[in-house]
């Protein structure tokens, strides 16, 4: 095989130019057939613009790809979980390489071609960075070794989709550990690097040939292929097809018949109609897809739905019935809807976050040979086990806890005193009008000064007897509620 043989699937039909000359795109949502859209091979441009024009498609690629990042995760030392150091360090590192952006962009590329890559850019290598020179081998038992030259620092993190990627040599050694994946990639890092909303791409080329050991390769979702992973929105790409083809058939058919059909009568003849409406007749003045003319002795009837148009919701709810199937996220949470009420709404926030955890496993061991790089470089200093934790999206960080617990303070603080009025109405009594409803009385057994804390009061000293100066706080009750 030579060395410039495309050994991914083949991007040669994949050009801008045949991309602006499909059907499918220049006719917005409109359906062709088998070999274009629903059932038939799904191209890559297809990809691109069901993951950026399809709301369902936007959200399944990009909007779960940040949800993965979003809550971010914890590097736990094994032999201290306890320990904050390992997790500070790896996170200030990252931090520098800017993996809030870089590795939830990567994530959309993986999720809509099914594999990306990250190029790792190092130190040490002077002004020209040698991209072809491996950066390290692998021992005998096919593990990378735990430190490389204190020269090399991991300086950059770049994601590419895998439209911008070329395997130019494969590992064809039975022998070896690496048999079947990639030796060398070609990377054009002129055009790629981009978040991939715009189909006209850029037209500027710069292919590097890159070494595997300066390329993280991630493909989680993979299948039949050695390393090419399968798109996440593979899965539903057809029912985004039927559900854009409904969409846009209903909105015609809402623009076209949604107030009637004209009929208008004339007393001209019939060759005098047509030659008015080859005029122009009223197309300046009806602002809809067509009207029907007749003459004054003929009739027309719009049979069709007699006036009344098919309700869309059924086709709709199929859509987001087989999206929900596909995905294993609940419908109302697609649709952006709660469930109406709150158990219903916590189940299906629950089961959308566990579809999340779901996607943050296939990422850890792509995360996992990141770490695993910094730790080589000599950035951070650990010679242990580590495994990384995701945040739970339900567990409370601190900063929120503590302001749950200001707000219970305060709450518990109000509760110290209630107005007249208030304390009546627990007693189902009527309210008193006036300033002395409004009247604001401590409550039994509460003291201000133990944050309404109940039954905190200092008992009285055995030695001393109370005054009695005033009346107690159990006859002022008494008096309140007896007026």
């Amino acid at each position: 095989m030579s060395e410039n043989t495309r050994l991914s699937r083949d991007l040669s039909g994949d050009s801008y130019t045949e991309r602006t000359s499909f059907k499918a795109f220049r006719q917005s949502g409109q359906y062709f057939g088998a070999e274009e859209a629903y059932g038939g091979p799904i191209t890559d441009a297809n990809r691109l613009f069901y993951s950026t024009r399809e709301p369902v498609g936007v959200w399944w690629v990009k909007g779960i790809a940040y949800d993965i990042w979003d809550n971010g995760f914890k590097i736990v030392n094994k032999a201290d979980p306890d320990d904050e150091k390992l997790n500070d360090k790896v996170q200030k590192v990252l931090q520098t390489l800017e993996y809030r952006s870089n590795l939830p962009r990567e994530t959309v590329y993986e999720r809509r071609y099914g594999t990306a890559i990250l190029l790792l850019s190092y130190t040490g290598f002077g002004d020209e960075i040698e991209w072809k020179t491996p950066l390290f081998e692998l021992d005998d038992e096919g593990k990378p070794p735990k430190t490389l030259n204190s020269t090399q620092k991991l300086l950059q993190i770049t994601p590419y989709p895998w439209t911008e990627v070329m395997v130019s040599e494969l590992d064809t050694n039975p022998s070896s550990l690496r048999f079947g994946l990639p030796m060398l990639y070609k990377v054009d890092t002129g055009s790629g690097g981009g978040d991939g909303t715009n189909p006209s791409g850029q037209e500027s080329e710069k292919i590097i040939e890159v070494h595997w050991t300066r390329v993280i390769l991630d493909a989680p979702r993979l299948d039949e292929h050695t390393y090419l992973g399968v798109a996440a929105i593979d899965v539903i790409f057809d029912d985004l097809v039927g559900g854009r083809n409904a969409r846009w058939a209903a909105y015609q058919d809402y623009y076209r018949h949604g107030g009637g059909f004209p009929v208008i009568k004339t007393n001209a003849t019939a060759e005098q109609n047509k030659a008015w409406v080859e005029a122009g007749g009223l197309d300046d003045y009806l602002h809809r897809f067509g009207y029907f003319l007749c003459g004054i002795d003929e009739d027309f009837k719009f049979v069709g739905a007699e006036g009344k148009t098919l309700n869309p919701n059924t086709y709709f709810d199929m859509y987001f019935t087989f999206i929900a199937a596909g995905t294993g996220v609940a419908k109302d949470t697609i649709k952006g809807v709660s469930a109406g009420r709150v158990t219903g709404s916590e189940v299906n926030e629950r089961q959308y976050y566990k579809s999340i955890s779901l996607q943050q496993n296939q990422k850890t061991p792509f995360l996992r040979k990141l770490i695993d790089r910094i730790i080589q470089t000599g950035q951070v200093e650990f010679d242990g086990e580590y495994m990384i934790e995701w945040i739970d999206p339900f567990s409370v960080n601190p900063q929120d806890k503590a302001a749950i617990e200001y707000m219970e303070e305060r709450t518990n603080a109000l509760k110290t005193y209630m107005t007249v009025n208030e304390r009546r109405a627990l007693e189902k009594l009527p309210p008193i009008d006036g300033p002395q409803g409004e009247m604001l009385m401590l409550q039994p057994g509460q003291n201000p000064f133990t944050s309404g804390a109940p039954n905190q009061q200092s008992p009285a000293s055995p030695e001393t007897e109370p005054e009695e100066t005033g009346k107690s706080e159990s006859t002022l009750l008494d008096t309140a509620l007896n007026m």
